[in-house]
């Protein structure tokens, strides 16, 4: 049997997909690195009748590690149309206005 031509292909294909999205993962900064990631393949047969038909099912199934949650400090404000906006810290600070964002200015 060759299996690059199991299922027309699928089997190989969605095994490539599944190390291509672990892959990804693994690579993300945001995820811890040691964590473990796990790629299952389910193959399911099933025949009918006369045994001469087969139908076959592939699942992929793909657990990534978690993406670590992030922080951020931000203040609540107002624009000058008086419409809630949001700041960063980091750029604002609360009860002051940006020059840029000033018309004429």
């Amino acid at each position: 049997m060759d299996i690059d031509k199991f299922a027309n292909g699928n089997l190989i294909k969605q095994i490539r997909e599944g190390i291509k999205e672990i892959l990804n993962n693994i690579a993300d900064d945001r995820t811890p690195s040691k964590a473990r990631r796990c790629l299952t393949i389910k193959i399911t047969f099933r025949p009918n009748k006369d045994r001469k038909n087969i139908k076959i099912f592939i699942e992929t199934k793909i657990n990534k590690a978690p993406v670590r949650s992030t922080e951020a400090n931000m203040f609540i404000g107002q624009n000058t149309n008086g419409e809630p906006v949001f700041y960063n810290s980091e750029v604002q600070i609360p009860g002051q206005i940006s020059i840029e964002k000033m018309e004429g200015g």
